[in-house]
């Protein structure tokens, strides 16, 4: 297995008007969620609609037009551009902001790199390197790290923790 996982049942992917009884396994791969989520927008014609890779700045409500005045940044070139919009549906999901433990003994003198998977580097390579996951939900992330990607075998550490 390659790529994102998900430790959340498959059918809690699908929309009510749109189910999806073929999830090839109970824990669908990231690859899967998101065809099925293309499918969607494919069918309903959302694509249009639709921005990624942009973060809502600030959403103003203009009283006299009865509509928002959202400010939306470009996550790779910073850019900032404000549309308007009439209706908002917020769908960022519960871990749009990544939080990194406080308190983790011996943090500040680990010297390897480091990051939240919501954040993923692809710019660091795994091939052969010991990993650590720590997090809650993070069970996902072990088949993602194991064998051929990271070069671990099964009979060495992989730190899971979950608070």
């Amino acid at each position: 297995m390659q790529g994102c996982g998900s430790d959340v049942a498959g059918h809690w992917y699908s929309l009510s008007r749109a189910l999806n009884p073929n999830w090839k396994s109970y824990y669908p791969s990231q690859p899967e969620i998101r065809a099925y989520t293309e499918s969607i927008l494919a069918r309903r014609g959302l694509r249009a609609h639709t921005r990624f890779g942009t973060e809502v700045v600030r959403a103003t409500w203009d009283e006299n037009a009865q509509a928002y005045d959202i400010v939306l940044e470009d996550v790779l070139s910073r850019a900032c551009r404000t549309v308007r919009a009439r209706v908002v549906l917020n769908a960022a999901g519960g871990f749009m902001s990544p939080r990194f433990p406080e308190e983790l003994d011996g943090i500040e003198a680990f010297r390897g790199e480091r990051f939240h998977s919501a954040r993923w580097r692809h710019d660091v390579p795994l091939a052969g390197k010991r990993v650590g996951v720590v997090g809650n939900g993070c069970s996902a992330w072990v088949p993602v790290l194991t064998p051929p990607i990271t070069g671990l075998r099964l009979s060495e550490p992989l730190f899971l923790f979950f608070p």
